[in-house]
């Protein structure tokens, strides 16, 4: 199953008042397989005045996004067209692969309507998958979009692993 996996950063969690800080987009291949990379920092002009939490500033601050998003970046627009024309995306139906990817949808209909249009209405939720098969979550992750991702596609190649071994060969 082909797999396209998205991460966003915000200064909130409203995507009506709130920005997207940075995007990563990482095609994986049926084998959960990395096939293309696609990160980003969006250039945001006076960044710290859209943070309203406390929390949300010590996180941006210390992964060093808050200073990175300040000086430099693109804008939403010409990310997806750029993200669009590097991947050579047409046709519509990838499932959305992540984690919480209910959030990351939500912020891509108001900012990137035009990506958001070509997934499937089905998601892959690795927050889902980690509960029911009792993985462990991770309390500690960089929140770096990139970094996020790489470990959500890490977890699901160790599943896809465990399930080949175990899971299927004790099915009836």
């Amino acid at each position: 199953m082909r797999l396209l996996w998205v991460d966003i950063e915000t200064t909130g969690l409203d995507p009506h008042r709130h920005k997207m800080l940075e995007i990563a987009l990482v095609e994986t291949d049926e084998d959960g397989e990395i096939v293309f990379e696609f990160p980003h920092v969006i250039h945001v002009e006076d960044v710290l005045d859209y943070i309203t939490e406390d929390v949300v500033s010590d996180m941006h601050e210390s992964s060093g996004l808050i200073d990175e998003c300040s000086i430099k970046g693109i804008n939403t627009k010409e990310y997806v067209e750029g993200f669009l024309y590097g991947m050579n995306l047409h046709n519509k139906g990838i499932r959305m692969a992540g984690t919480g990817v209910h959030f990351d949808r939500a912020w891509l209909k108001v900012h990137m309507p035009r990506l958001e249009s070509l997934f499937s209405c089905r998601s892959f939720d690795m927050s889902t998958l980690r509960a029911f098969l009792g993985w462990p979550k991770h309390d500690e992750r960089p929140h770096r979009a990139l970094a996020d991702l790489r470990q959500d596609i890490q977890d699901y190649q160790g599943m896809l692993s465990w399930m080949e071994t175990k899971a299927f060969r004790e099915a009836p």
